[in-house]
């Protein structure tokens, strides 16, 4: 299981993130590591060179290499893991390691890394990185490999295992160190995650490495059996990943990435059923940009988006958030009464006192409160309610929350 250090979203050398001082950061870590990786891979290229495999043996690492290049073009999607996907290539290189030797390890991932990077024509920062990754991971294996030794099914169990699990610690720590400098996160949490979300990638490898060395044992053509099971894996994995994007991207408000209006009023009828059936209570807080089209009108919608995308931001931490409309939000907030939620609606419209706009003002935001059944007795009647307390809130002087009251009678004067 080879965490792949050139993960969607946060790639190292990319555009998503960084920069100079992302590069800057990382100087530290890239130029010894990338020292280590040529070193070892020069030494091990001196070494296949003083003792060439014969024909039978540089076959099957050929073939090995070619199965792996084939692994490492179709990594396995992880979707919480910072990286992004885990490659299963490192079936064949732990294996060439066992049944080759350290040396013939470190070529063949040190070449199926560089083939794959150029092929996908990634910045030469990543590409040194990835294969100096690759081929220190790749040392590490064979060295454990050869301190444990062969011997019985016992011993070739342990072989194994000890291979494998050389392998991955580098593979993940440097990856990981990489990430954390690239991005100025910090490193522990960062290993921690990337450990947590590869731990059964892992044991598929150890797996598979330890069917590759018994199948090789009886007959080196068998192991071409491995292929399909592993390319099955990361397709099926691929597959799943993509269905989920397209339940999400459903689901999701383009701009914002909060739930919308759709995913709103479902996830609305669900909690309603819930607080009904356990008694339970439920409040739901509506908040509305005061002022927006003013902002577009006068500073233009690239700023406008810019606003509602921190506005979205900082609904995250507030609860289930929502965009229900062009500058209208929702917080659901399952199992919080009125009192505790007005709590945390005081302290969003508070944190969104903190937003600029365009370096000129502070984003001002109205909200209005409800809560069932305390406040609201009819399901059917949380969300009118929880409007009606919004637009008191902006008649009463915006910038501010309302918390629904059932015998306020006074008109709702609408304040743009």
């Amino acid at each position: 299981m080879s965490v792949q250090p050139v993960g969607a979203g946060r790639a190292l050398g990319g555009t998503e993130s960084g920069g100079p001082a992302a590069r800057k950061r990382l100087r530290p870590l890239l130029f010894p590591v990338v020292a280590s990786g040529a070193a070892v891979v020069a030494a091990a290229f001196l070494a296949v060179s003083d003792d060439p495999p014969g024909a039978a043996a540089l076959t099957g690492i050929v073939a090995l290499l070619l199965a792996g290049l084939l692994a490492e073009a179709y990594p396995m999607p992880v979707e919480k893991l910072p990286t992004g996907s885990v490659s299963l290539a490192d079936v064949f290189f732990v294996g060439t390691a066992l049944l080759f030797g350290t040396p013939e390890a470190i070529l063949a991932a040190f070449a199926v890394r560089l083939t794959v990077d150029i092929a996908q024509r990634k910045p030469r920062i990543r590409l040194f990185y990835n294969c100096a990754v690759y081929a220190l991971s790749a040392g590490a294996a064979g060295a454990a490999a050869a301190a444990v030794g062969s011997g019985s099914v016992p011993h070739l169990v342990l072989q194994v295992l000890a291979a494998a699990t050389a392998y991955y610690i580098v593979n993940v720590t440097l990856v990981a160190g990489a990430l954390a400098r690239w991005n100025d996160d910090p490193f522990v949490p960062l290993l921690a995650a990337t450990t947590y979300w590869t731990a059964l990638p892992f044991a598929i490898m150890a797996s598979g490495t330890l069917m590759l060395a018994v199948l090789w044992d009886r007959s080196p053509f068998l192991t071409l059996a491995l292929i399909g099971p592993l390319l099955a894996v990361a397709l099926y994995q691929q597959s799943v990943t993509k269905a989920l994007d397209a339940t999400r991207l459903a689901l999701t408000d383009g701009l914002t990435g909060l739930g919308n209006q759709g995913h709103f009023h479902e996830r609305l009828e669900q909690e309603l059923d819930d607080a009904e059936a356990h008694g339970t209570p439920l409040s739901l807080c509506l908040l509305d940009v005061d002022g927006m089209k003013r902002v577009n009108d006068t500073l233009g919608h690239p700023v406008g988006d810019r606003l509602l995308r921190e506005v979205g931001a900082v609904l995250r931490h507030g609860g289930e958030a929502f965009r229900v409309g062009g500058d209208e939000f929702a917080l659901l907030l399952p199992h919080v009464d009125a009192d505790e939620a007005f709590k945390t609606a005081e302290t969003v419209v508070a944190r969104m006192s903190t937003i600029e706009v365009a370096g000129r003002s502070q984003a001002r935001v109205s909200a209005g409160l409800a809560a069932f059944p305390a406040q609201v007795r009819e399901r059917s009647e949380l969300y009118r309610a929880t409007d009606e307390a919004l637009y008191a809130s902006k008649r009463e002087g915006l910038n501010r929350v309302h918390v629904y009251r059932p015998d306020d009678q006074r008109p709702l004067d609408v304040v743009a």
